[in-house]
């Protein structure tokens, strides 16, 4: 009986455009098959539930509105964007249309330099939040810049529209004793990136993971995929011994980007890609 009513609820299961958070039309779905996005800019949602509990991709949160949280959703976005070309800075809304000060500058404006404001809050701030962007945030992304877009500050990066690097000035309170004048980066995918939107829309941020901060990062957002992580004994997580000692569970060799070998091998396997 179970597997009868799984089937059912697949087969029923509603395709959605994940922009609009509405059913994708037959052209929506012939135009990301032509393009083979259609995994980007659809979900599939069996039909809810009102006494389930959240799912693990974030969809059901809101029963008029099941995609709604969900992967592949646009965020919420409390003033509308505003952009400008990826080599020069923002320019000013307030009538005097002069470029705003690089971010670079605002941080070191903002946050102070080797003090600590606090005697409680110090590096575990700084780690948490870097926990808190890769939950809700997009690993794609730095991969992005790290491994594919690495030319975004020579000179044929100015014809790419994905690059939009970091600028330094020399009066940098780092850089200003050394010859760096750029640090690559690259700009965040898009729905119009793949080819979800049209290109004459404004620009909108895909994420490849729920919007909320859910430890997504650690449990994974795909339907089943928890089973690989979970030990379900005790609340723990699947590890792996490596001459004695235990780490996480080994992903792929190919997203452990930042390792510096022959010492650091492992990598956390902490969602499918």
């Amino acid at each position: 009986m179970f597997w009868i009513l799984l089937l059912f609820g697949v087969v029923n299961a509603v395709t959605y455009d994940s922009f609009s958070g509405r059913p994708a039309t037959g052209p929506q779905l012939n135009q990301f098959d032509k393009y083979g996005t259609t995994s980007m800019c659809t979900n599939e949602i069996a039909p809810c539930d009102p006494n389930e509990r959240r799912r693990i991709d974030g969809s059901c949160n809101n029963l008029k509105n099941p995609q709604r949280g969900a992967i592949h959703t646009p965020s919420y976005r409390v003033l509308p964007p505003v952009y400008s070309d990826g080599y020069r800075n923002r320019k000013s809304i307030c009538g005097t249309n002069e470029e705003l000060k690089p971010p670079r500058i605002i941080r070191y404006e903002t946050l102070l330099e080797g003090k600590a404001s606090s005697s409680k809050f110090t590096q575990l701030v700084t780690y948490f939040v870097l926990f808190m962007f890769n939950d809700i945030g997009s690993v794609q992304d730095v991969i992005n810049y790290l491994k594919r877009k690495t030319y975004c500050c020579e000179e044929k990066g100015k014809y790419d529209d994905e690059c939009t690097p970091n600028l330094i000035y020399e009066n940098d309170p780092v850089h200003r004793f050394s010859n760096v004048r750029c640090m690559n980066l690259t700009s965040p995918y898009t729905f119009q990136y793949f080819k979800c939107r049209s290109n004459k829309t404004t620009p909108s941020r895909i994420l490849p993971s729920t919007p909320l901060f859910d430890l997504s990062n650690i449990y994974n957002y795909i339907p089943g995929g928890i089973n690989d992580f979970r030990e379900y004994k005790g609340g723990r997580l699947k590890v792996e011994l490596v001459n004695g000692l235990t780490y996480p569970l080994s992903g792929n060799e190919r997203s452990c980007i930042a390792n510096q070998k022959p010492k650091e091998t492992l990598c956390h396997k902490y969602r499918k890609f």
